[in-house]
């Protein structure tokens, strides 16, 4: 098992699992579309959402070069308002007229410490735009933070394959069986005494890794084995090339118990 930086993280486009993201922003005055569930609606939280009719699709080229809605992929759409500290998401996205018809889509209430949408719904599992039912953005790899030196979370990671169980933070398994990957939810951490040599020079590379030791990374999807998603920053380029060799599963460990399955 190694991890990789997304390749695709330098463009404009992203394309089916190798998950570029492209997040919008929301201020005052931005439009009220409804959202229709089409698979979990029972899991989903209500619309309106406050998304404009040509938020980026998980997908396709952004700014509206191709403004078509993708036919493969999980078609997510990330956006975060701002001035209501609400984080809105949606998975398997397709725009309509008056607004986007999804198979499940998550609010989530960023003022509260560890908002638990589980406890919400009265359920035991509950999925969100992510199958391990986390929220998508708080975990992605921002270039905003990585300029500044330090990265204060885990990062989002997916694998090809899944057991049928979650953990904590997890709350959500998706449809893959196989006992010899982790569960949804699982967490790994670099090991302290992995070498940075490789990184020294490379002030934003030596920051991933760092953020690797202290806080590691979460298994949220499935998607492309390994792989570290972000938002979409020409600046990727400079740093996907100091990751020539990648840390086996030995330099990992896993730090949260199993909670269900």
């Amino acid at each position: 098992m190694c991890f990789f930086l997304d390749p695709n993280l330098e463009n404009n486009a992203c394309c089916e699992t190798e998950c570029n993201f492209t997040c919008i922003c929301l201020g005052n005055g931005t439009c009220n579309n409804q959202c229709c569930d089409a698979n979990y609606s029972d899991e989903s939280d209500p619309g309106p959402y406050p998304i404009p009719q040509n938020g980026p699709i998980e997908g396709w080229e952004y700014p509206l070069a191709n403004d078509t809605n993708p036919t493969s992929g999980d078609r997510h759409v990330i956006a975060v308002d701002t001035d209501n500290c609400i984080l809105y998401e949606l998975y398997d996205s397709v725009r309509l007229t008056d607004g986007y018809m999804c198979s499940s889509s998550a609010k989530w209430d960023l003022t509260v410490l560890n908002y638990n949408r589980t406890a919400a719904f009265g359920m035991n599992s509950v999925t969100s735009a992510d199958a391990a039912g986390l929220p998508i953005f708080p975990g992605l790899l921002r270039w905003e933070e990585v300029e500044t030196g330090n990265i204060t979370h885990a990062l989002r990671f997916t694998l090809d394959h899944a057991q049928a169980a979650y953990k904590f933070p997890g709350a959500h398994f998706g449809p893959s069986s196989d006992r010899n990957y982790p569960p949804y939810g699982t967490r790994f951490r670099l090991q302290a005494s992995f070498s940075e040599t490789n990184y020294a020079s490379n002030p934003a590379a030596l920051t991933i890794v760092r953020a690797l030791k202290k806080y590691g990374l979460i298994f949220a999807d499935q998607g492309s084995n390994m792989y570290i998603s972000g938002t979409t920053n020409a600046n990727w380029t400079s740093v996907i090339g100091k990751f020539p060799t990648h840390p086996t599963s030995s330099s990992f460990g896993p730090r949260s118990p199993r909670v269900t399955s």
